[in-house]
């Protein structure tokens, strides 16, 4: 009896042992499945909205290259693309070869904005079209002239009840931009009737200054403006189209922003006597890569396969090749592409910028004291 005891008691321990077991892989399994689901929504790319519009620009310039150089069209049988470069809605492009060089004259409603200087392919850039308008734009070219008609769509033509007419004078147009926190921070540009007749449709401006036919505009991502992270500096011309990145916003102007309510203006004169046709320049960067260390993947798989997660808050983004990060700690920033040879360390600085050139999509850990730690995050060139 004493004997069946035991054995009813055993069993009993191997069932509840049993029992215990199954709950604990359950618990696990579900965890698991809890992970994989935050994995999910947390490894996916952040919107990249600057690396979009590049993107679009070598491919606009490329198309314009290829219709310079089909010699299809004509003065009078124009080639025209409107809102080239997809952040200024309220501009266009208008090509076409000549059998000689030639300047032309551009009118838009009537009025002379520029002469275009002479050559025989012509690249010719339109800008200042007025919003949810049927624009007018003339081009004459020696005795002949050439009538193209634009129509453009509604944009926000807030101007926060700034009296613009008597900021002006007859030439100039005025430039507002504001709510530098907010996503409508987009820069905008009227003439001294009001009229909205320029709209930079790229969000979080954050400073702005015109040089000549240039803008020299201050970009941020949504996530380094709500986390103070840096500034890009872009320049641009009033189409749109980027010529140069670089972080010194030191010459930007933003002193005058107060909070987010306020709105920075600017009297200049958009249009000039004389510009060139449309250069279809490369972008050019002035900051080099991020110095880096490689190190080989197949060295340090098992230690990342067994990473903890790091369990401070942080911010990354990527805006185009660079990366922007919030991480309150000591450290190296570890990118890894665990289908090739070699992995990537970067130095944490108070810039919280690197710029980097990752191959494929590439996870992101922390490195600190020895150990790596898995910031559950993916980013793709």
């Amino acid at each position: 009896m004493r004997n069946e005891m035991k054995i009813a008691a055993i069993v009993v321990a191997f069932v509840i042992f049993g029992m215990s077991l199954g709950l604990s892989i359950f618990y696990v399994y579900r965890l698991q499945e809890t992970n994989a689901e935050y994995f999910k929504s947390y490894n996916k790319d952040e919107e990249n909205v600057l690396r979009e519009v590049i993107n679009h620009q070598r491919d606009t310039d490329y198309k314009l290259a290829d219709v310079i150089a089909s010699k299809k069209y004509t003065f009078d049988d124009p080639y025209i693309l409107e809102n080239p470069y997809e952040v200024n809605p309220l501009s266009a492009v208008i090509a076409f070869n000549t059998s000689k060089k030639e300047s032309v004259d551009v009118y838009i409603n009537d009025r002379l904005a520029y002469r275009v200087k002479e050559t025989k392919d012509h690249i010719i850039p339109i800008y200042g079209l007025y919003s949810n308008a049927v624009n007018i734009v003339t081009l004459k070219m020696g005795n002949n002239s050439k009538e193209i008609i634009l129509k453009t769509d509604i944009y926000d033509n807030n101007h926060d009840g700034i009296d613009i007419s008597s900021k002006l004078d007859g030439k100039n147009n005025y430039f507002l931009t504001g709510n530098i926190d907010q996503n409508n921070s987009t820069l905008r540009g009227f003439d001294n009737l009001g009229n909205l007749i320029y709209y930079l449709d790229l969000p979080y401006i954050s400073g702005v200054k015109f040089y000549n036919t240039r803008l020299y505009v201050g970009y941020n991502s949504k996530y380094s403006k709500e986390y103070e992270m840096p500034n890009l500096k872009l320049e641009m011309d009033f189409l749109g189209k980027i010529y140069g990145i670089s972080t010194d916003v030191s010459d930007l102007d933003t002193d005058n922003f107060v909070d987010n309510t306020s709105y920075l203006g600017h009297s200049i004169n958009m249009y000039r006597e004389k510009i060139n046709n449309l250069s279809l320049d490369e972008v050019t960067d002035s900051l080099k890569y991020t110095d880096n260390t490689k190190i080989s993947t197949n060295e340090i798989r098992d230690e990342l396969d067994n990473a903890s997660i790091y369990d401070k808050d942080f911010i990354v983004s990527m805006n185009g090749h660079y990366l922007t990060y919030d991480i309150d700690d000591d450290g190296m920033l570890v990118l890894v592409n665990k289908n090739t040879f070699n992995s990537y360390t970067y130095s944490l600085d108070n810039k919280h910028l690197i710029k980097v050139e990752p191959v494929g999509p590439s996870s992101l850990y922390l490195y600190k004291d020895g150990k790596y730690y898995t910031l559950l995050t993916t980013i793709t060139n």
